[in-house]
């Protein structure tokens, strides 16, 4: 090992040589940084999911989540990042399933996140807002996940036979941030031509 490194030092025996060789390792470095950036930083981008008819930008892609169906019926995708967790899903109703409010819609997207078995100490509340051209209800709250405090806040909507439910989890105020872009991206594409 000893001979090998003092090969290579050797090979930067002339000024000009020592001057290339410290530039290519500084590239070599600022490369891997690059690389590392790029793997840990989210990049923002505005993502079309077809499926649920619906725009947002999100840090990171979105995946179709695992059973939640291949037709436009109940379709569910996830995004994940270091700073928050998005769920965004789209589902038609039929007439003996579909909510009687927007707050029943609300009471079951909260339910089906407390039997999460990591989830404990759900509080919620509602509020009507808008958002982008729809009329629904935010929903705000706090909750722990494997005993971690975090927070979470949503929007539901429903739309004659059609609903949408997307909800956001983040534990601290640089998530409450990417969790408002995300809600305030929102655009619904029901109806409308790209």
């Amino acid at each position: 090992m000893k001979n090998w490194v003092r090969n290579f030092l050797a090979g930067f025996d002339t000024p000009l040589k020592r001057t290339v060789g410290a530039v290519g390792l500084v590239l070599v470095v600022l490369l891997v940084a690059l690389a590392v950036s790029w793997a840990v930083a989210p990049t923002w981008r505005h993502y079309l999911l077809r499926p649920i008819d619906l725009q947002v930008e999100l840090p990171r892609p979105p995946v179709q989540s695992v059973g939640s169906g291949t037709s436009s019926e109940n379709v569910a995708f996830e995004s994940r990042s270091p700073r928050l967790a998005v769920l965004l899903a789209g589902q038609s109703f039929s007439e003996s399933d579909r909510p009687e409010s927007l707050a029943e819609l609300a009471h079951r997207v909260m339910s089906a996140i407390e039997k999460h078995p990591d989830i404990t100490e759900v509080k919620y509340k509602t509020q009507p807002g808008t958002l982008g051209d729809k009329t629904g209800l935010r929903i705000a709250g706090e909750l722990k996940r494997k005993g971690v405090p975090g927070r979470v806040q949503g929007f539901v909507a429903v739309e004659g036979p059609r609903a949408w439910e997307v909800v956001v989890f983040f534990s601290d105020n640089a998530g409450a941030r990417d969790a408002d872009r995300v809600l305030g991206s929102l655009r619904f594409t029901a109806g409308t031509q790209d």
